[in-house]
């Protein structure tokens, strides 16, 4: 007759083993897990700006941009386009299917006064248009063959921007693209 502790034995060190190959399975699973969360957060925290960090470092402001997904059908934001061209004076634009181009000018607000000038002398005839983020004055300027649809735009505590379109561009469109401006 076999001795029973012979016949417990190896059933207790099979046992002990299956559960030590579970417990690193699960630890393993959970590391895994883990691992994806932290991927998840780097990601998610990264800026998803089409603008090129040397150029956001280069300004003491945020630069707002049309929001690509929210443009018109047919409009699209040129990211190949940002530049400094003057210091603290970042230029872009938004192209569409014709390929005319909606310009973008954006710059650290002046005073209040050079604002209300440049209105006054550049686009006395306007219309008003409030966004999300400021207060849009609308109006032409230029004549002729140079007629061109022109908006300023004070962001609420940010940068000066200044959009000039061709003058056949839809105030719907123009309207549209200004309404899509995110930071």
């Amino acid at each position: 007759m076999a001795d029973t502790d012979d016949i417990f034995v190896p059933i207790v060190v099979e046992r002990s083993a299956r559960v030590v190959l579970w417990r690193k399975q699960i630890l393993a699973v959970v590391v895994a897990l883990l691992a994806l969360v932290v991927v998840g957060v780097i990601w998610h925290g990264r800026s998803s700006s089409p603008v090129p960090p040397s150029i956001r470092s280069s300004v003491p402001f945020e630069i707002y941009y049309p929001d690509p997904k929210k443009l018109p059908q047919g409009y699209a934001l040129d990211i190949s386009s940002f530049r400094v061209v003057q210091p603290q004076v970042v230029l872009f634009w938004v192209t569409n299917s014709n390929d005319q181009k909606l310009t973008f000018s954006e710059e650290r607000p002046p005073s209040s006064s050079i604002i209300d000038k440049f209105l006054s002398t550049s686009i006395p005839l306007r219309t008003s248009l409030g966004t999300n983020v400021g207060k849009a004055e609308v109006g032409a300027i230029g004549s002729g063959s140079n007629l061109q649809t022109l908006a300023s735009l004070q962001i609420n505590k940010g940068p000066w921007l200044i959009i000039t379109a061709p003058s056949s561009t839809n105030p719907d469109v123009l309207k549209q693209v200004i309404q899509s401006l995110k930071k």
